[in-house]
């Protein structure tokens, strides 16, 4: 059976929490707990995969809050493809130069690039740390069985900027986090060095007009709720540009 989305006319659309749960009160294909989530990475796309009865309901309900919406069948909004990393790109009149981390050099014409994307997000990333069990005996044990590995889960900011071509490979990313660094036109950008940062987004931002960029490409200091409303909003776009030609 097929499922459907709601999206967002504009991403200058705002809605209250409360009312949003109130417009989806009584839906049993989504739990509750997830619509609280669909709220806070609202950037685009509002909830998917639901039949189409509950999409119209939704959306009528929504429309009456004024924040309308558009019902999607899923099948239309397309997938994003597999990302390959990069770690330098620069600028060459109507070429796009990336150098990755084995410093190999792949050249992309302009004409090419479809989407700029970029923002800050927040993931979670496994962690091991060996601790001393302090319930053994020093006596009877020796120091390697006195250490047991414990694993957790830490949040790490991550910033992404994101080049999507109309031919392969499709999707390439420079990925800057706290102990990495990425290089935009020769310039070296650290997470804790924003100006240089907004530099280099700024000279990416004149390669294609805004309503093929997303939000943080205009606006750099932009921090997505999570890496899901970063890539939907690249979904919602995407739509958006082969709706209107």
């Amino acid at each position: 059976m097929p499922t459907f989305s709601l999206l967002q006319i504009s991403l200058d659309q705002m809605i209250g929490r409360d009312s949003f749960l109130e417009a989806a009160e009584g839906t049993e294909t989504v739990a509750k707990a997830d619509l609280v989530q669909y709220h806070r990475d609202l950037f685009g796309i509002v909830v998917s995969r639901i039949p189409h009865g509950d999409a119209v309901r939704i959306k009528a309900a929504l429309d009456a809050r004024g924040f309308p919406v558009e019902v999607v069948n899923d099948d239309d909004l397309p997938a994003l493809p597999t990302d390959f990393q990069v770690q330098r790109v620069d600028t060459e009149g109507e070429w796009l130069r990336f150098t990755d981390s084995m410093g190999r050099v792949a050249s992309r014409a302009l004409a090419d690039l479809v989407f700029l994307s970029a923002g800050q997000v927040s993931k979670l990333r496994p962690k091991s740390e060996n601790i001393l069990n302090a319930a053994k005996s020093w006596r009877q044990s020796d120091p390697e069985t006195r250490m047991e590995r414990v694993y957790r889960e830490e949040t790490e900011k991550e910033f992404r900027i994101e080049f999507f071509f109309w031919t392969d490979p499709q999707r390439l990313k420079l990925s800057l986090a706290a102990a990495k660094a990425i290089f935009v036109n020769g310039r070296s950008i650290q997470l804790h060095k924003p100006e240089d940062l907004a530099t280099g987004i700024a000279e990416l931002r004149a390669l294609l007009p805004d309503e093929r960029v997303s939000t943080g490409i205009r606006l750099p200091e932009t921090v997505y709720p999570s890496l899901r409303a970063y890539e939907e909003e690249i979904r919602w776009s995407f739509h958006r540009i082969a709706k209107n030609g």
